[in-house]
């Protein structure tokens, strides 16, 4: 995007890739799942960073209104190559639905800051800040959706808030260097 950064953002970057890091462990996995899964989250990570570079680089040419239902609608249509992946049981359409949704409005919210205020970087530390709410959602309400993490006990609490700790530490030390 031809953006330099600077001390404040890279040590916000840092705290934002280990604090997610933190978010993911699960004690007891066996080592050839946590390869894949960092093998995916990179992947993911490239894919996110490559959509953010479109929408700072193409949306302003475009227009907002013009560019993000087309990015959109590409991204969902594309998603569709990936339902073979999906594994029998336990399949929800319509909580996926409701996610999508939701997803899709956070995507949007997003776009749109990207696209009025330029800063790729910043605008996904900040939007780290999920790592908090999904913490404390999952903890309080995920017993309604058959989750169970709220009962592995006081550590697995203590390890979960510590890694939404360092992401919304990443937020104020990028906004210190703003």
């Amino acid at each position: 995007t031809g953006q330099s950064h600077s001390p404040h953002i890279w040590l916000a970057v840092f705290l934002t890739a280990l604090g997610t890091a933190i978010l993911g462990i699960q004690p007891g996995t066996h080592p050839r799942h946590v390869a894949l899964s960092i093998a995916t989250a990179l992947a993911t990570s490239c894919c996110f960073g490559l959509t953010d570079v479109m929408v700072m680089k193409f949306a302003p040419a475009w227009g907002f209104g013009s560019f993000i239902p087309t990015m959109f609608l590409t991204v969902g249509l594309l998603s569709f190559l990936l339902v073979p992946l999906f594994e029998t049981g336990g399949w929800s359409p319509q909580w996926l639905g409701v996610g999508s949704v939701v997803l899709a409005a956070q995507a949007l919210g997003m776009a749109f800051a990207i696209t009025t205020f330029g800063h790729v970087t910043t605008v996904n530390i900040a939007y780290s800040s999920r790592g908090l709410w999904s913490v404390l959602m999952i903890w309080t309400l995920g017993h309604w959706f058959g989750n169970a993490e709220r009962h592995r006990g006081a550590r697995t609490m203590l390890l979960r808030l510590s890694g939404a700790s360092l992401l919304v530490t990443a937020i104020f030390v990028a906004l210190a260097g703003g």
